[in-house]
């Protein structure tokens, strides 16, 4: 479980591409958050708008919810 931050799979995955820079075939990225209380997604969210735009990854939506 993780609170306020990115899960070990994102950053995994930017960990895995941050030295070798961007994926080449990455054109288009969604980000899908759940959460069990609202508001808890904006760091997660600010780390990967930040990501992307560095990776120059468009965006291409962002979902959360919460029960």
């Amino acid at each position: 479980m993780y609170y306020f931050a990115m899960t070990a799979q994102m950053q995994a995955a930017i960990q895995r591409v941050y030295c070798i820079g961007k994926p080449q075939k990455a054109k288009k990225c969604v980000l899908m958050l759940s959460s069990g209380s609202p508001g808890t997604h904006d760091g997660s969210i600010a780390q990967f708008k930040a990501y992307m735009a560095y990776a120059n990854i468009e965006v291409a939506g962002i979902i959360t919810e919460f029960p």
